[in-house]
């Protein structure tokens, strides 16, 4: 892209003001907003921008929009690459986007860009094309150009980038793999990972991620900390059934002694073709504070990609962004996890766009807490009065707007990704929250199995506030096999 162009980009996209009065404006319906974001995310904008007094022909333009939302009233958030000297970023702005008609309108005033100046732009979009004018200290022009797709491949192409996969559904698309295998049967290399982790590793291009904890040989002073904690009474459900799974501290999966000895908490990359090693990086080295239960480990969080940044979350050893080559970009600690029972973390990290999210729900204070994922910056946090969680956050967009879903025992909750508030609520889950949500044709489902079984089915559209009691959402809960009603669910059935 030439220097010219970048001013272009920058008054298109910087926020301010617009002077355009109220009676040219329409307010735009659902399905309008939901046009204009489908037709903007992804897309790439082609064209040409002219110099006022110049004779010289139209210099080019490109620019890729990788992603749109709407965050509130007129406000739109646009995720735009900018690629300028060799290098590459992606630059999260948000701009007002008034409609005249059915026709989107941006305008910026008299808005400074750092290192470039203060720019103005209108611009127009209609149909397949844009079209507009920007000025910028003594000089400007006209801007105008079609809106094409980015050729760009799908994440369900590249690979397995996150937990759950590239929909967050555990559904490979268009994958075709066999129905049986053995040692010798539809196996294409097998290599030794050192260490332990339950943790999902991610697929993208040609490279495999994992993450691990390595027990070393080293003696190391244990961390301190109070015993693994019986959280308090949850009203109704929170010590329902004990029953046979609850044998003595934690059932047949409880832990036992903390360890002593230092673990070496790693990322490594292996070949997708043979499974060799290209890198490992040892983020942490550290004695755990809790075993954890039995069936999991020290390295039970799965890691994601951008294809940019590698996220690594070992929990109590931190939080780490990694570039593709294994260098540390950023890190973050949270301190112990106290978890129920001593039985050890799971929780996996969530991305969407720029926005990294977690929690941290354990038998101390809980919150959820979102970053820059390019930087670490951290956005906004908020307390959740839960305890022990081990459920990973799931990110939808609902119209134009992202949510935040997460699963808890005191409540299901909904967080705006941007400004971090509580969407909607309604009563929780049973004890031991661990499954994901899943989300289809505009409903969430959520669940847990705990201490009894319980399901919800939320329909996102028009959910705000406390949505207990209302037909917004519904919700199944058995105890032993049996259904059983609550006055405390999302419209009950005991069907």
């Amino acid at each position: 892209m030439k220097l010219l162009a970048l001013p272009c980009l920058a008054g298109l996209l910087f926020s301010s003001d617009s002077p355009i009065t109220q009676d040219q404006l329409t307010a735009p319906s659902a399905e309008l907003e939901q046009r204009f974001e489908q037709k903007m995310t992804g897309s790439v904008l082609v064209g040409h921008f002219t110099m006022a007094g110049s004779t010289g022909a139209a210099n080019e333009e490109r620019y890729t929009i990788a992603k749109v939302t709407k965050v509130r009233d007129d406000r739109w958030r646009f995720d735009a690459k900018i690629e300028y000297g060799g290098k590459s970023v992606t630059v999260p702005v948000v701009v007002p986007v008034r409609w005249a008609g059915d026709t989107p309108v941006i305008s910026v005033t008299d808005m400074t860009i750092p290192l470039l100046g203060k720019y103005t732009a209108r611009v127009m979009i209609h149909d397949d094309h844009y079209a507009g004018m920007w000025s910028g200290g003594d000089h400007g022009g006209l801007m105008y150009g079609r809106i094409e797709r980015a050729d760009a491949q799908p994440d369900d192409e590249l690979g397995w980038p996150n937990w759950r996969g590239p929909n967050r559904d555990g559904v490979a698309p268009k994958s075709n793999p066999p129905v049986k295998w053995s040692e010798d049967e539809n196996i294409r290399w097998k290599v030794e990972v050192p260490g332990k982790g339950s943790s999902s590793p991610i697929i993208w291009k040609d490279r495999i991620y994992l993450t691990t904890a390595i027990e070393t040989e080293r003696e190391g002073k244990p961390a301190k900390t109070e015993e693994p904690a019986e959280p308090e009474a949850r009203p109704e459900s929170r010590r329902r059934g004990r029953g046979r799974r609850g044998r003595g501290r934690g059932g047949f999966g409880f832990g036992g002694q903390p360890p002593t000895k230092i673990h070496e908490f790693a990322v490594i990359a292996l070949d997708r073709k043979d499974g060799s090693v290209i890198w490992k990086k040892v983020v942490k080295e550290a004695v755990p504070h809790e075993a954890g239960h039995s069936t999991a480990s020290q390295a039970s969080g799965s890691p994601l990609t951008d294809g940019e940044h590698i996220i690594a979350h070992f929990g109590s050893r931190g939080l780490y962004c990694l570039n593709m080559d294994g260098e540390v970009q950023w890190s973050k600690e949270f301190g112990q996890m106290r978890t129920r029972m001593g039985f050890g973390e799971g929780s996996s990290p969530a991305l969407q766009g720029d926005v990294l999210a977690m929690t941290w729900d354990h038998e101390g204070d809980s919150f959820i807490v979102t970053f820059d994922k390019s930087t670490g910056e951290e956005l906004w946090r908020q307390p959740r009065d839960e305890a022990t969680t081990w459920a990973t956050p799931f990110i939808v967009s609902v119209n134009g707007a992202s949510q935040i879903i997460t699963t808890a025992t005191r409540a299901s909750r909904a967080y705006d990704l941007i400004s971090g508030e509580v969407i909607w609520t309604c009563t929780g889950m049973t004890a031991n929250c661990i499954p994901t949500p899943v989300y289809r044709d505009g409903v969430v489902y959520l669940m847990s199995g705990f201490r009894g079984n319980k399901l919800q089915a939320i329909r996102l559209a028009g959910a705000k506030g406390d949505i207990t009691g209302t037909a917004t959402g519904r919700s199944q809960e058995t105890r032993n096999g049996m259904p059983i009603s609550s006055r405390r669910s999302a419209k009950s059935t005991t069907v």
